[in-house]
């Protein structure tokens, strides 16, 4: 194999240069059954952009867990001060209610 072919090869494939050398190795010494038991091990771009994906979505749906679990301890916290001081509650005003009050 020439050097320009296999960086070539490489690059259209989507594989390091080390794997297609292994893919030759494993031919030379097995056949084509050298090559036809590694072929479950390749990577679909599809796939690995799916896995990368879901990753993403787990961290934000964690990240979004954790803030909910702080705001209702938080509730909880504030609520259990309003009944041992036994006041009421002041209620904070959101913003479209101080737009309209404007």
């Amino acid at each position: 194999m020439k050097k320009e072919g296999v960086g070539q090869a490489s690059r259209q494939l989507g594989v390091s240069t080390t794997t297609l050398y292994k893919w030759r190795d494993s031919f030379e010494a097995q056949g084509e059954q050298g090559l036809a038991r590694k072929q479950g091990q390749r990577k679909d771009p599809e796939f690995e952009r799916l896995k990368r994906e879901n990753r993403e979505l787990k961290m934000l749906v964690a990240e979004k867990e954790l803030v909910i679990r702080v705001q209702s301890e938080l509730l909880k916290k504030a609520f259990r001060q309003v009944v041992e001081d036994g006041r009421r509650p002041e209620l904070h005003r959101g913003w479209n209610e101080q737009k309209a009050s404007s």
